[in-house]
């Protein structure tokens, strides 16, 4: 059986720039983000990751939702699948 196009994954696309300073690594992620993005790359959940960062849930999902709107990403596995190739996290 073959993959149509329709069941793949989504594919990150290289993130515009922002607007602040040109940097060719993409929008900026501080440390908290990359806490994050480490849990949700090792497949955790919303929930767990708050619970072991100490942080609410909805902060963590307000997060994410940013590092997503800055990536243009629909989920923030794609943000951190990019923070892996770029040897973020």
């Amino acid at each position: 059986m073959t993959v149509t196009a329709a069941r793949r994954p989504a594919q990150l696309i290289e993130p515009v720039q922002s607007s602040g300073p040109a940097r060719s690594s993409g929008p900026a992620l501080d440390a908290s983000d990359l806490r994050i993005l480490t849990m949700v790359a090792d497949g955790h959940q919303i929930d767990v990751v708050a619970q072991r960062l100490n942080l609410s849930s909805r902060t963590v999902r307000r997060r994410t939702k940013a590092m997503c709107d800055r990536f243009g990403a629909r989920a923030p596995i794609q943000v951190a699948v990019w923070a892996a190739r770029h040897g973020l996290i």
